[in-house]
């Protein structure tokens, strides 16, 4: 962007966030604080009208003002500028660290512990181990998690089923969390279908070109993508080497995975793919099914657990609920984010959205995840269908059973699998890994694993240099010639 775009930019981003602001002041002698959160438009009618309406009915003292905004990441920066800020924002995962280290959330440790109004160790042991480990940042904790998106493995049954019947001699089962990389690799070879004159009919194996396929991978090889200190950008590891020939074993090798079905802008993504028959497994997030569900109501498809390769491992994300450093009222803030997170809010969530599983194990393991109503596209005309499909109990096994084992800790006695990748560079390396991954598995590319992987590595840590020399700290010593 150029600098003259960029000032324009920035100028009109403060202009919007002044007019936007909500008006100060008191309600019936009560607080007014607002609440913050992008999404779709039929989010509002749980965010609004069931959260900030049912927050209001618990405090009648406290109204909420409700904004929903496409930029609300710029907004937060405008606003912070300004020294003004929501009560109650939802901040995604890659922007926490960020806007913790730049001053942008209140700290919220000192209400955690508060003997009266805080959380009891039982309550903070509900979230999941995995988003425990990461909430804290440089001694404090500045967010409590709404949910926490799943990776796993998407199936089409008939396919699987059609293969059985007519290759008795060598069946396929259906994926479970027993599979191994060698299992996935041989049922993707396996259900591919080409013509007679090797043209694509069916891939084994689709996956969007983006930086989550290739974390849980290394992290399946026992990699990660940062050192322990998060100084030194590792996405070069041996784990790193491993994922990336995986990939392209199965794109040259067995020829079971075209990564130019990978392509979202084409209008013909890997999901639409699978929905009409045209992949057989297709590696996607908790947020697909549904909408797979509404789109494609006659494919008979069921989820499970990713392979594991050297270990189990699952890539999650995640949204927090996270208050304003310049927020007016913030223990009313922190009552809402605590109302929020509770149990039956975080039920109500699975219920209505189905996106993802709330980042409560009390939840996920209770009836209550079983099974879901839904959203309707209108609650006054049910005959219009629903924006969110409900799940009955009897689909539970075929699209949400396979979430759970993601929180539980193996019978060996291995961590739970669910990891969530946490820097205050990520979305940097969420962009410079999905460059390489479409140049990497380009059909001409000759470029190696090592090579591919060492010039993201580089590039990383270059930015992590950077911001080091801006707040007048030294370079990293890394090694001669290593780039980690």
């Amino acid at each position: 962007m150029r600098r003259s775009t960029a000032l324009i930019v920035g100028v009109f981003a403060l202009t919007a966030a002044l007019v936007l602001w909500p008006r100060d002041g008191l309600v019936g002698g009560g607080k007014t604080i607002w609440m913050t959160v992008w999404g779709m438009p039929f989010e509002d009618r749980l965010f609004r009208d069931e959260y900030a309406r049912g927050f209001e009915r618990e405090r009648p003292d406290v109204r909420v003002e409700y904004g929903r905004f496409a930029d609300v990441r710029l907004k937060y920066n405008a606003w912070h500028a300004q020294r003004r800020g929501p009560e109650v924002m939802r901040v995604e995962a890659t922007w926490y660290i960020d806007m913790a280290r730049r001053g942008l959330l209140e700290p919220l440790t000192p209400y955690l512990r508060d003997p009266q109004r805080g959380l009891s160790p039982e309550r903070f042991e509900k979230i999941p181990e995995h988003l425990r480990r990461i909430l804290e940042v440089d001694g404090e904790i500045y967010g409590l998690p709404q949910d926490t998106a799943v990776f796993g493995l998407l199936y089409n049954k008939d396919i699987f089923d059609a293969h059985n019947a007519a290759n008795p001699d060598r069946p396929i089962a259906y994926p479970s969390e027993r599979w191994t990389w060698d299992d996935f690799r041989r049922a993707a070879r396996e259900l591919t279908v080409r013509d007679a004159n090797g043209r694509l009919e069916r891939a084994g194996f689709g996956v969007a070109l983006w930086a989550w396929p290739f974390l849980t991978l290394q992290a399946q090889a026992g990699g990660a993508p940062w050192s322990p200190d998060g100084l030194t950008c590792t996405v070069d590891d041996e784990g790193g080497v491993a994922a990336l020939r995986l990939l392209r074993a199965m794109q040259r090798e067995d020829r079971s995975f075209d990564p130019l079905l990978a392509d979202y802008t084409s209008g013909m993504g890997p999901d639409i793919l699978f929905g009409l028959g045209r992949v057989a497994m297709l590696m996607d997030g908790s947020w697909r099914v549904a909408n797979i569900e509404n789109n494609y109501p006659n494919l008979r498809f069921a989820v499970a657990p990713l392979p594991k390769g050297t270990r189990r491992a699952v890539v999650t994300g995640s949204i927090f609920w996270c208050i304003s450093r310049h927020a007016k009222h913030k223990d009313e803030a922190w009552e809402m984010l605590r109302w929020l997170t509770d149990d039956p809010q975080a039920a109500r969530y699975w219920d209505t959205m189905r996106l993802a599983p709330p980042a409560n194990l009390a939840v996920i393991r209770g009836p209550g995840f079983r099974q879901t109503g839904g959203m309707l596209k209108d609650p006054a005309d049910p005959s219009k269908g629903f924006e969110v499909p409900p799940m009955s109990a009897d689909q539970f096994g075929d699209r949400a059973a396979w979430i759970e084992p993601t929180f539980v800790a193996g019978e060996d006695g291995s961590p739970a699998p669910g990891f969530l990748p946490m820097h205050e560079l990520q979305g940097d390396l969420f962009a410079e890994l999905a460059s390489m991954l479409v140049s990497y598995l380009s059909p001409g590319s000759t470029q190696s694993p090592e090579a591919a992987l060492r010039g993201v590595a580089e590039r990383m840590n270059e930015l992590v240099d950077r911001r080091r020399r801006a707040a007048g700290l030294p370079p990293v010593q890394r090694g001669e010639g290593l780039s980690r």
